[in-house]
C-alpha cells in the first residue's frame, strides 16, 4: 500500500481550514489543519508533508514569507489561497519557489481538488 499524500491547510479562517480538511479526508487524501504561521511551521518540523495549501493572510504573519521560511527546510509544494490577487500578483506568486499554483477565493473546490491530484501524479 502507498503512502498517502500528506496537506497542510493553513487559513486563520477555522471553519475553511477544516472544511477543506474534511474534504480533502474524504477524498483519500490525510490532512491537517492549522490556523498561523507558528503553527504551520511546528506542524511542518514535526511532521513531513507534500502540499501546502496557504492563505496569503494570517494573523501572525505573511503567507508568504511563511511560504519562504517552510521553502527552506521542506520539499513539499505550495498552493496560496488568497482573496484578493490579480492576475499579475498571481503570476509573481508563481515564479517562487515551489509555488505551484493560486486559488482565489471563494474556493472553487472541485479546481481544488483537480489541481491537487495533478500534483500527487506528477510526484
Amino acid at each position: 500500500m502507498s503512502e498517502q499524500f500528506r496537506v497542510l491547510v493553513v487559513d486563520d479562517n477555522e471553519d475553511l481550514a477544516v472544511t477543506i480538511q474534511d474534504i480533502l479526508h474524504e477524498t483519500g487524501y490525510e490532512a491537517a489543519a492549522v490556523f498561523d504561521g507558528k503553527s504551520a511551521m511546528d506542524a511542518c518540523a514535526g511532521k513531513s508533508f507534500d502540499l501546502l495549501l496557504i492563505d496569503i493572510r494570517l494573523p501572525d504573519m505573511d503567507g508568504l514569507l511563511l511560504q519562504e521560511r517552510l521553502a527552506e527546510t521542506t520539499d513539499a509544494d505550495c498552493i496560496i489561497i488568497t482573496g484578493h490577487a490579480h492576475e499579475e500578483d498571481a503570476a509573481k506568486m508563481l515564479k517562487r519557489k515551489r509555488i505551484v499554483g493560486v486559488e482565489i477565493k471563494p474556493l472553487d473546490m472541485r479546481r481544488l481538488l483537480a489541481s491537487i491530484e495533478k500534483i500527487k501524479e506528477r510526484g
